[in-house]
C-alpha cells in the first residue's frame, strides 16, 4: 500500500484498499499479503 491508496472498512473485520497501479493477480497479492501481517502483527 502506498499513503494515497484509498482504504475502507466493509463491514465486521473487512477492509478494502484501492491499488489504482496494480496490472495483475500477483502484484495485487503483494500487498495484501503485508497489510494482512502488518494487521497480524498489531493484534
Amino acid at each position: 500500500m502506498r499513503a494515497g491508496d484509498p482504504v475502507a472498512r466493509f463491514g465486521g473485520d473487512g477492509f478494502v484498499v484501492v491499488a489504482e497501479a496494480q496490472c495483475d493477480e500477483e502484484g495485487a497479492a503483494q500487498p495484501a499479503e503485508r497489510s494482512g501481517e502488518a494487521l497480524t502483527r498489531a493484534s
